[in-house]
């Protein structure tokens, strides 16, 4: 996505307290500092987030999104899973 901001849906009420080994965080809540993506830098595709991509997909004929789109996010995530399953060229 680039650089931000990027505002997302945070509507949860668990956060990442703790980093797993090799974990960075990508993205934090700028209100309170809450991590809201979490990446491996060292794997093809390793991503975490705690906000909801759902949310962030406008319907036809939706109103213009206050939110990030989150279609590129679902899409690399789609593409992934596709090449993990071999049906999907690089």
């Amino acid at each position: 996505y680039g650089p931000g901001p990027h505002p997302v849906v945070s509507i949860h009420h668990q956060c990442v307290g703790e980093l797993g080994k090799g974990l960075v965080i990508g993205a934090r809540w700028p209100q309170d500092g809450v991590p809201e993506a979490i990446r491996h830098p060292g794997h093809p595709f390793v991503v975490g987030v705690q906000w909801h991509p759902e949310f962030h997909l406008p319907g036809p004929g939706a109103e213009p999104l206050v939110a990030m789109d989150s279609g590129p996010l679902m899409m690399a995530f789609l593409k992934a899973a596709l090449r993990r399953a071999g049906r999907l060229r690089r």
